[in-house]
């Protein structure tokens, strides 16, 4: 069973430069948007979002501003391949 979070995109087989990017559009804010909301520049959303750079110290501070939970962005944060994890219920 794969899990779906944020509608019926699923999140589990996307990228965090991905999923970054499908909640920034979702939101209508331009990369120079999130990276005031997110206290970062926009040349770091730009390398999130190309896979420049894969992790991101940035993670929780993204996912607060986005209001969704770290695995949202990131699947495999806790070190458990996405194809491995389990429907939460």
């Amino acid at each position: 069973m794969e899990r779906h979070l944020s509608g019926s995109v699923n999140v589990l087989s996307m990228s965090l430069g991905e999923n970054v990017k499908r909640l920034r559009d979702k939101n209508g804010w331009s990369q120079k948007d999130l990276a005031r909301l997110a206290g970062v520049s926009q040349p770091t959303i730009a390398n999130i979002e190309t896979g420049t750079s894969t992790t991101s110290k940035h993670l929780f501070k993204l996912a607060k501003v986005f209001g969704v939970p770290v695995t949202e962005l990131e699947p495999d944060i806790g070190g458990v391949p996405p194809l491995q994890q389990k429907p939460l219920f």
